[in-house]
């Protein structure tokens, strides 16, 4: 797991990240190939364009651990709005 996330193979979500894996196969592609030509720099093009949208599409979004950041915060207020009622705590 730890792997997948240095190689940022995986999300924020914990999901196989395509575009992601999609990049880093055109650009050791490319990397490999003694001359580019159009297809390939067409290929490596269209990688980053999904990879770029996708970013642009979910930097809004929050995540899983944000909204379990959240929901514990609030569960810790209910929590201590519960011991000053029936006062354990002061």
């Amino acid at each position: 797991m730890r792997t997948l996330n240095f190689f940022r193979l995986i999300d924020e979500n914990g999901l196989l990240s395509l575009t992601n894996i999609a990049v880093i196969v055109v650009i050791a592609k490319l990397s490999m190939a003694q001359q580019l030509d159009f297809s390939a720099v067409a290929a490596l093009l269209t990688a980053i364009g999904g990879y770029s949208f996708k970013r642009f599409v979910n930097k809004d979004k929050p995540t899983q651990a944000k909204l379990d950041e959240k929901r514990i915060q609030e569960i810790e207020e209910k929590v201590g709005q519960m011991q000053l009622v029936l006062g354990f705590k002061k």
